[in-house]
């Protein structure tokens, strides 16, 4: 039984077909317009919106004054209240016996969980439309008859005995997710995660301590513990959308060239008296937008981190890539008459910075994801790169595949999408040199078809006898030959 969660799109944008997961790095190559920087856009738009939903309680600040099932004039049913102590008492026992048997939440709890993610559909519709920068869903579905993007992902509970599914489908009418549970089916809490039966460990305990009290005083730890089994239940049902992600997009080079002119025009424009024509500010892709919104705020970013040592690990993270890539350092410096950002880069020995605009595309295309860890990114999240080989040298392509190594073994999560085949010779030396496993790595090729017309995404696994993952390069190697050796003859 596979641990991981599969995923099933079918009729998106350039693809036609594919059946993939997402393992800690994971890798999408093929031919250009083929779809890898739609799907990888796709997974964005899904992590910004699954990975807030957990954490934000406005989906069930209502809960009280809902129609659940299980409520009765505003309060609890002495069935619903006896549903949850039996899930308290699982995770209290859990708690102390380690077991990794699921926990099956009340049919009233799945009910309002199921009705409540019905709701969001048009929010989650406006973030896959606003990464996307289109106005209309039918604009992200493949263009053929009746055809409807239908994206499934399914992860098997933890005793085997059915599968959590959900189902996203685009059509002309919108965006729709919906569980797709066989009927009846409840929802499962996966037993064998001990941390996240951790947190709510307290709640439970709490809940049942106050079995003696009114009822009056006591919906108070039923409303408490309620909630929190709903939240660790969105976590379960969104994997494995649920963790924040932060994104690269390809054209990052060019933006940052034109940062400061960018933000230089927005500050002079808001001064601008009424009189004036305002600059007029063309529609961005949301990727671009974000991207350029954390450029603006990147030293003035809380950081994520409480503790000093993890804070230190971060930290680490951008200082190798600069000392071993970059050959220097960058900062974010406001010491300007206006006070906007200026990203800048000190060559090692130097004392005077550069602005990015004096700078090689090289380090234009790799500043960024220094800032990114240095400011953004922890353990857990993930990060999408489109092409990290762009404007670098094949040595350093090399370096900086080692680098992502480093970032996943240190718990970050990664897609690339590349067209390097020394990006993938250098992974496969990772594998082989067992520095992450072949499980930690999925390589996905995105190849062309005609029937059906579009592109079909499958696995290349790690070849044994040629010790390289066979993704094609080497057909346009023994082309070139063969034409070499016809004009030599």
């Amino acid at each position: 039984m596979k641990s991981s969660t599969e995923i099933e799109l079918r009729d998106f944008g350039p693809i036609a077909r594919a059946e993939f997961d997402l393992r800690p790095l994971t890798v999408f190559i093929g031919p250009s317009n083929t779809g890898k920087s739609y799907l990888s856009v796709l997974i964005y738009a899904l992590h910004q919106f699954f990975s807030r939903v957990p954490r934000q309680d406005r989906w069930f600040a209502s809960l009280r004054q809902s129609t659940l099932p299980g409520l009765s004039s505003g309060r609890f049913t002495d069935e619903m209240i006896d549903a949850l102590s039996d899930v308290a008492e699982q995770i209290v026992d859990k708690k102390k016996s380690s077991t990794k048997k699921d926990i099956i939440l009340p049919s009233a709890l799945t009910k309002l969980i199921d009705s409540r993610v019905r709701k969001q559909n048009p929010q989650l519709s406006r973030e896959i439309l606003r990464c996307f920068g289109v106005g209309d869903p039918r604009d992200l579905v493949r263009k053929v008859n009746g055809a409807q993007t239908r994206l499934v992902f399914r992860k098997p509970s933890s005793d085997g005995s059915g599968d959590i599914r959900n189902e996203l489908t685009i059509q002309a009418r919108g965006i729709k997710f919906r569980a797709a549970r066989p009927k009846g089916e409840l929802i499962r809490i996966s037993g064998g995660h001990h941390r996240i039966v951790e947190p709510f460990y307290e709640s439970a305990k709490t809940f049942l301590m106050s079995a003696g009290e009114d009822i009056e005083d006591r919906e108070r730890y039923i409303l408490y513990f309620a909630r929190s089994l709903i939240n660790i239940a969105l976590r379960e049902m969104f994997a494995p959308f649920n963790p924040p992600a932060f994104y690269l997009p390809a054209d990052r080079s060019g933006a940052l060239h034109a940062f400061d002119v960018i933000v230089s025009a927005l500050i002079k424009n808001a001064a601008i008296t009424e009189s004036a024509s305002p600059i007029q500010v063309p529609m961005l892709s949301g990727v671009l937008a974000d991207f350029l919104e954390h450029m603006v705020a990147f030293d003035r970013t809380r950081l994520r981190y409480s503790s000093p040592s993890k804070g230190k690990m971060r930290h680490n993270y951008g200082r190798k890539m600069e000392a071993e890539i970059l050959g220097g350092s960058v900062h974010v410096d406001r010491s300007g008459p206006t006070g906007h950002p200026r990203i800048k880069y000190r060559p090692k020995g130097w004392k005077e910075d550069l602005p990015l605009i004096r700078v090689s595309s090289m380090v234009t295309e790799i500043a960024p994801v220094v800032l990114y860890l240095r400011h953004l990114v922890r353990p857990g999240n993930v990060l999408i790169i489109e092409e990290p080989e762009s404007h670098m040298h094949p040595e350093l392509q090399v370096k900086f595949i080692r680098q992502l190594a480093g970032l996943v073994s240190s718990g970050i999560r990664v897609v690339i999408t590349t067209h390097s085949e020394w990006v993938l010779e250098k992974l496969a030396n990772i594998v082989h040199k067992s520095e992450l496993s072949s499980s930690d790595v999925g390589t996905w090729l995105f190849e062309p078809k005609q029937h059906p017309k579009g592109s079909v995404i499958k696995e290349i696994p790690l070849d044994k006898d040629s010790g390289l993952f066979p993704s094609g390069f080497d057909d346009v190697a023994i082309k070139l030959h063969n034409e070499w050796a016809e004009l030599s003859n």
